[in-house]
């Protein structure tokens, strides 16, 4: 997987990610994404059929943006 780089610098992993929406997809009874099945294509297949959706990544709170995988 390549490294996102913001501002030039590459995002450290978030070690608790998958723990996280694994927790919450056991609390909705879901199967969440993660890993490589978590492909932009499959993320707006999936996006059509649910009323919920939990991003695990890293973000910035001064401009509410979220930064993801460019695949």
């Amino acid at each position: 997987m390549k490294n996102i780089l913001v501002e030039g610098k590459p995002l450290k992993p978030l070690p608790s990610a998958e723990e996280e929406v694994n927790m919450i997809g056991d609390l909705v009874n879901s199967v969440p994404l993660t890993g490589r099945k978590a492909t932009k294509a499959e993320v707006w297949i999936q996006l059509a059929s649910v009323a919920l959706v939990h991003i695990a990544a890293h973000g910035c709170i001064e401009t509410d943006e979220i930064h993801l995988s460019p695949d």
